[in-house]
């Protein structure tokens, strides 16, 4: 029979066993407090400190394995191959609770590593370029509107243009209300469509880069727009007979950017029967 230990917090007499003791990490004796209230003290103080609760799990995470590998890491590995389903639930469900501060606690690490990271990163590609070229393959064929509106969003920040951006779900979503047609010739986009902005950005034009200045165009009718103004292009489909074949749900962003003599003449050209 093991001898019992008498818990300093709540003066239970246990059978001093690490079934009723947690074991110190420092030097495998147990602990003078019992299992529940070790866990309702430890609870109390990551309440009240919660910034001591991160640095601990760092320092846990960080710490190495036998193997060389940080223990967190080693850990994750472990959960992951005993029951995959159940840890990709609960690193989905941790994302999407924390998923806002994870994000700025990333950006604000990024921009104090930024030359670090990106000499990581061109390494990393350099050392493993077919795999990391066909793993960007996949992404972008798997998520065809996020990366099409990732690369608008990076080459307008890039360029210094205003404008939040947009996510590729509100460009997929604004593609199946547009029936999945040309916002200005009213033809089937296919697999070869773009992000348009309506008000061009940069040189003047007064554009941003956001959903409200965005709709579905095939790459012809986004390459020959260009960065012509909302007049220019609106002549330009007139004087070639296409004013009648602008969609619908284009009509009030076009208007609204367009002088009114212009819009005069798109009304008519699409009342012509």
């Amino acid at each position: 029979m093991p001898h019992s230990l008498v818990c300093r917090i709540c003066g239970a007499a246990l059978p001093a066993t690490p079934d009723y003791f947690y074991a110190r990490g420092d030097t495998g004796k147990l602990r003078s407090d019992c299992k529940p209230c070790f866990r309702a003290a430890k609870t109390a103080r990551d309440l009240s400190d919660p910034e001591h609760r991160r640095a601990a799990a760092r320092k846990s995470y960080h710490k190495a394995e036998p193997d060389g590998r940080k223990k967190g890491v080693a850990a994750k590995i472990r959960a992951r191959e005993a029951n995959p389903p159940l840890y990709a639930a609960i690193a989905e469900r941790y994302e999407t609770r924390h998923l806002a501060e994870r994000t700025s606690r990333r950006k604000e690490w990024l921009s104090a590593h930024r030359k670090e990271e990106n000499a990581k990163s061109r390494a990393w590609y350099y050392a493993n370029r077919e795999r990391a070229i066909a793993t960007a393959c996949a992404w972008q064929e798997g998520h065809r509107e996020q990366h099409k509106a990732n690369v608008v969003n990076v080459r307008t920040r890039r360029r210094g243009a205003p404008g939040a951006g947009f996510s590729g779900r509100a460009f997929a979503a604004l593609v199946e209300t547009y029936g999945g047609l040309c916002a200005y010739c009213s033809d089937p986009l296919g697999d070869d469509y773009e992000p348009d902005h309506v008000v061009a950005l940069g040189r003047g034009r007064g554009g941003h880069n956001v959903i409200d200045n965005i709709v579905p165009a095939c790459k012809p009718c986004n390459r020959a727009k260009s960065s012509k103004t909302v007049e220019t292009w609106l002549e330009i489909l007139l004087r070639e007979g296409l004013g009648a074949n602008i969609h619908p749900l284009a009509l009030p962003v076009l208007q609204a950017n367009a002088p009114a003599a212009v819009w005069l003449r798109v009304l008519a050209a699409r009342t012509v029967p």
